[in-house]
């Protein structure tokens, strides 16, 4: 009879020692689960909103626990804070330059290096500027919170993909997304880097040439035409897509849901037949003429939201690459 309860109290111990090792191993494939999240996470993804046409995403600066938020603009040569974050975030500033932005020309401070943390990762941003936008922004956007211009800066030595279909960003050193013959639409464009902006050849109609066009993420259009660049060909230009233009006007509406009507009041707007970024056309693409804030040689213009946002993108800026494509069909 003893050796009978004996073995039973062996048994149970046995059993309890063996539901403990159980609860170790489950233990730890939930702390490798956390972990596998935790490193996803850490990769610098980021969700962003769309106002108005613009990408935005939380940021923090300088440590401070106060969330801001920042929009994309590859069309900004510089990050931009609104000046009244300066105490604020305990940035020193020094300089009077003039900064050219959304509401013209105005006084604008260099700040020194500051720290940007977007996601769960910290990158150092060189010489941001200093400028009055905060009232213009606010006007604007109204998110109610403080909001800064990520410039192209950013992409000096680091690589952004923007995933317009799940609205997720990120900022890493390294290529986040596998890219193979899956996607559809995909291509490889080498980047011009002019005055610390992000230019591409593309081809206009069914003009042979191909002509630099600046990536600029700040335009919620489609594209713009450079007067400073066209001169003369921008009147040809104009007459042979005069009819398409005028088609495009009795529909009075755009693919971005404005009027055309209101898009032309201050500005003219021709419809290009087709705008061609390698393999991949596009068709019946608005683009505005006007006296643009960019005036490089030899650029004839920018792409804006409205052909950007139709894919996913990658700009690698220190391989001076950038990728297109569309995730697989399912």
């Amino acid at each position: 009879m003893r050796a009978h309860k004996s073995f039973i109290l062996i048994f149970a111990c046995l059993c309890t020692l063996i539901l403990t090792k159980s609860g170790e191993t489950n233990s730890l494939n939930v702390s490798k689960k956390q972990q596998s999240v935790s490193k996803r996470m850490s990769s610098g993804w980021v969700k962003f909103f769309v106002v108005r046409g613009h990408i935005f995403f939380p940021v923090y600066i300088n440590k401070n626990e106060k969330k801001v938020f920042a929009m994309l603009d590859t069309g900004s040569q510089k990050t931009v804070i609104p000046i009244n974050m300066q105490k604020r975030f305990g940035i020193s500033s020094y300089g009077n330059p003039r900064f050219v932005g959304y509401a013209g020309v105005m006084n604008a401070k260099f700040s020194n290096p500051i720290i940007l943390k977007i996601g769960k990762l910290n990158y150092r941003i060189k010489q941001p500027l200093l400028a009055p936008i905060d009232k213009y922004m606010n006007e604007i956007f109204n998110l109610n919170s403080p909001i800064i211009i990520v410039g192209s800066n950013i992409l000096k030595k680091n690589i952004v993909t923007i995933k317009f279909n799940k609205k997720l960003i990120n900022f890493s050193q390294k290529q986040v997304v596998k890219l193979n013959h899956k996607f559809v639409h995909f291509v490889k464009k080498k980047i011009y880097k002019y005055k610390g902006n992000i230019v591409i050849n593309i081809s206009i109609n069914k003009y042979r040439n191909r002509y630099k066009f600046l990536i600029d993420t700040g335009d919620n259009g489609f594209c713009q035409l450079y007067p400073s660049f066209w001169k003369k060909k921008l009147k040809s230009l104009y007459q042979s897509t005069r009819q398409d233009s005028q088609k495009y006007e009795n529909t009075n509406k755009t693919a971005i849901g404005q009027s055309f009507s209101d898009i032309t009041k201050h500005e003219k707007v021709l419809l290009i037949r087709k705008i061609t970024i390698s393999k991949i056309a596009l068709g019946g693409v608005p683009c505005v003429i006007s006296a643009a804030r960019f005036n490089g040689e030899g650029v004839a213009g920018s792409l804006g939201m409205g052909v950007l946002n139709k894919f996913n993108i990658i700009i690698d800026g220190p391989a001076h690459e950038m990728y297109i494509y569309l995730p697989a069909r399912t």
